[in-house]
């Protein structure tokens, strides 16, 4: 590998950080301005552009719990950002609409940034746009196979999990 790859990596590095950095902080600004926190946006997000979610399958693209998933079900249905029903064919299942209210709220929340993004396209050509679009969506992607893959077991992990827990440590003690 060429110096100049590495150089030009590692500037491709540092702006992923820098925008990765910004990017979280800004949906914390717009969460916090709706009364959301950030998980609950991102998961608004996720049932916003499905049109329609299970709690399970919000659960995977989340990697929350299933108690995590309904104490934040329960925050969006309080905030009238979502409907909740169950599924006709298995009532076990509840599915998860957004509301009006939803987009009203959502939609507008995210205008100037919209707009923003359309006045940074504006010096690029269609296919330009179409490369950028093509490699958001394959980090997106790169990124939820992330999330969905087990831990990496690191000699950390191992040295923590051998250690006793003070429980343990007590029962010890006690002998």
């Amino acid at each position: 590998m060429t110096s100049e790859r590495q150089a030009a990596e590692q500037a491709f590095q540092t702006a992923a950080q820098e925008h990765s950095t910004a990017t979280v902080l800004f949906h914390a600004a717009i969460a916090d301005r709706l009364g959301l926190g950030p998980t609950d946006i991102k998961s608004l997000d996720f049932i916003q552009r499905s049109g329609k979610l299970t709690a399970g399958e919000l659960g995977k693209l989340t990697g929350l719990s299933s108690a995590s998933v309904t104490a934040l079900i329960d925050r969006l249905e309080r905030k009238g950002f979502v409907k909740r029903s169950r599924d006709d064919s298995d009532r076990r299942k509840v599915i998860l609409t957004p509301t009006a209210t939803a987009r009203h709220s959502i939609d507008p929340a995210f205008a100037d940034a919209r707009q923003m993004l359309t006045d940074m396209l504006a010096p690029y050509t269609v296919d330009e746009i179409r490369f950028l679009a093509d490699f958001l969506r394959r980090s997106a992607t790169a990124v939820h196979d992330f999330l969905q893959s087990p831990p990496v077991d690191s000699d950390q992990d191992r040295k923590r999990s051998k250690a006793p827990t003070a429980k343990a440590q007590a029962k010890t003690t006690d002998l």
